[in-house]
């Protein structure tokens, strides 16, 4: 089975996203921490990574570079 991690701020968004991913055969896991988001994302085993890039206190475009540098997991980035 496919995993994929969310990483999203607006918690309604968060879980409608992952109710719909596991409606249609994923499993899914959430990442809420941000002030540790790029070591949960390195330690997690995620085939795929939607990432919203506008996570308060968080630099997007830098958690990107970071993960892409320090993980092999696919990325979607949302805006």
């Amino acid at each position: 089975m496919n995993t994929i991690l969310i990483v999203e701020d607006d918690k309604i968004l968060r879980e409608e996203l992952s109710l719909f991913l596991r409606n249609n055969g994923y499993q899914t896991k959430i990442i809420e921490d941000f002030e540790h988001t790029l070591e949960l994302i390195v330690a997690e085993d995620a085939d795929l990574l939607l990432l919203d890039i506008n996570i308060p206190g968080v630099n997007g475009a830098y958690l990107c570079r970071e993960i892409r540098r320090q993980s092999s997991v696919g990325i979607i980035m949302v805006t």
